[in-house]
């Protein structure tokens, strides 16, 4: 029984044995004797199962369980009781909520087959949720040009070995997906996939976003806090933008990537991640390590063991009939709009385009003709106020404001060859208000 169990009695004799039983049966155990002790495990730690005495010297385990309803992954929960538990208060308080209860004195066989049944069942319900999460997140990755076609292949090759990968390409070539496509093809597809952003973390705050930080660490930690190391443990941490993160915090990295521990802030206690990392970053860090306070050299040699290099959208330009299909058809649904596609002459346009956005471009260009119900071949390219002019006055063809003011930033960002500071110059916004904006902008979410 190879399962995380939590034991919660005062009665320290009978404790002690079933806590050596389920050890032995290869469950990992933990164990304690009061509420507060055991609220500050549930804190800190998931099992598969409880064992709830419903009467403690400092609390009700009646209220454990309501604890446990709370959790992202709720365990199976098994109440022990010295009286007996009639059939109306379980109907009527426990049985949504419980798996078992058992009463004392305890047969501590009868007691070791609940949980194992209890392990079972939390087990089988886990699995379904994630997979219909990996359901829900299938990766298509559309085309048939031989780039397109030797990422697939490395895809599958890499998908269940642990090694570091690096992805590289320029913006919008769809790196999360192939980061994506990696760990939901893997055996870690039933555990996390973390992502977080390396451009987006201030560096004062890169030690407590990625090993988290106990509570009363610092002023204003009223309750501890996991990690990504530590939520992506036995799944995989996904380091977008991986260029932008500071050299102080690179040294802090390259340590646990070299060993897995880390610690939390105000934490004395170290902590072991088997969390895969795949970085992304639009760089060149190959050159970049030969500039002094650029990038580290052996940061760089440890997250790059296997590397992955995404085509521009101009290099795979036999792709774009395809892809367009597949994003207009995608789109669609998305927006809820029908609109009759342009036709054979329009994709010929857009494959002689240079796309200095990639898909991410041809995406946004895509939904502007869904959004407008054509395509408007110059005017939006020569003057990005005519995106307003576009609606016809039917009630049946408003939009959202938020989907037009997304669509003038992302046009006036391409327009600017992506160039954040005179982008937010020509919109009259700050630097920091344009990145909040551009984060928000929905990206596609296939590479194709």
């Amino acid at each position: 029984m190879n399962s995380s169990v939590l034991i919660v009695d005062d009665e320290k004799t009978f404790t002690d044995s079933f806590v050596e039983a389920l050890k032995n049966s290869h469950a990992r155990v933990e164990h304690c004797y009061t509420f507060q002790d055991a609220l500050a495990l549930l804190d800190k730690n998931e099992y598969n199962v409880c064992v709830f005495d419903i009467f403690l010297p400092d609390g009700s385990g009646l209220e454990l369980v309501k604890r446990t309803m709370d959790m992202l992954n709720a365990p199976e929960v098994i109440l022990i009781t010295a009286s007996n538990l009639n059939s109306d208060f379980m109907e009527q308080n426990l049985k949504e909520f419980i798996f078992d209860y058992l009463q004392k004195p305890l047969d501590l066989e009868h007691a070791l087959k609940r949980v194992k049944n209890a392990a079972e069942k939390q087990f089988l319900e886990t699995s379904r949720r994630f997979q219909a999460e990996i359901e829900a997140n299938k990766i298509r990755i559309v085309g048939n040009s031989p780039s397109i076609r030797n990422v697939c292949n490395l895809i599958t090759q890499l998908a269940d070995v642990p090694s570091p990968v690096l992805i590289t390409g320029e913006t919008g070539t769809g790196k999360e997906l192939v980061a994506r496509a990696i760990h939901f093809q893997s055996e870690r597809s039933a555990a996390p996939f973390v992502t977080v952003n390396c451009s987006a973390i201030p560096e004062e705050l890169f030690e407590s976003e990625f090993f988290g930080f106990e509570r009363g660490a610092f002023t204003g930690a009223q309750t501890s806090k996991k990690g990504l190391f530590e939520l992506a443990d036995g799944g995989t941490l996904f380091l977008d933008e991986i260029g932008e993160m500071s050299a102080n915090f690179q040294s802090k990295l390259l340590r646990v990537l070299e060993s897995g521990e880390y610690r939390r802030i105000g934490g004395s206690g170290i902590r072991y991640s088997t969390a895969r990392i795949i970085a992304a970053t639009n760089r060149n860090l190959s050159k970049e390590i030969k500039s002094p306070g650029k990038f580290r050299e052996d940061l760089y040699y440890r997250i790059s063991v296997v590397q992955v290099h995404l085509p521009a959208l101009r290099e795979r330009r036999e792709d774009i009939p395809i892809l367009t299909r597949y994003l207009w058809e995608k789109l669609s649904k998305q927006l809820k709009r029908k609109v009759e596609f342009p036709g054979e002459d329009w994709l010929r346009k857009l494959q002689a385009r240079k796309w200095p956005g990639n898909i991410r471009e041809l995406a946004n260009e895509i939904e502007r003709v869904l959004i407008f119900g054509k395509v408007n071949n110059e005017s939006f390219q020569s003057n990005p106020m005519s995106i307003f002019s576009e609606f016809s006055n039917t009630e049946q063809q408003v939009v959202p404001l938020e989907i037009v003011i997304r669509q003038y930033i992302e046009n006036v960002y391409e327009r600017c060859n992506r160039n954040k500071s005179k982008t937010a110059e020509l919109l009259g916004i700050s630097l920091s208000t344009l990145k909040r904006k551009l984060r928000h902008t929905k990206q596609p979410d296939q590479l194709n």
